[in-house]
């Protein structure tokens, strides 16, 4: 069994078609907000006491 990686036919994507394909930096920062306010929203009593100053809530 051959155990080495041939890459003769191969070619290095360029960045600018690397970000045409992932989609760029804006949808995963968008991700990254969206994901940030669902977890706010799901604990918007601890956010609000953190604003405050207040202790964390134990559940």
């Amino acid at each position: 069994m051959k155990t080495d990686l041939c890459t003769g036919n191969f070619r290095e994507i360029p960045v600018p078609e690397q970000q045409k394909l992932n989609g760029g930096i804006l949808p995963f920062l968008a991700g990254i907000g969206i994901a940030a306010i669902a977890e706010i929203i799901s604990d918007w009593d601890n956010f609000k006491n953190g604003l405050t100053g207040k202790p964390e809530e134990k559940s």
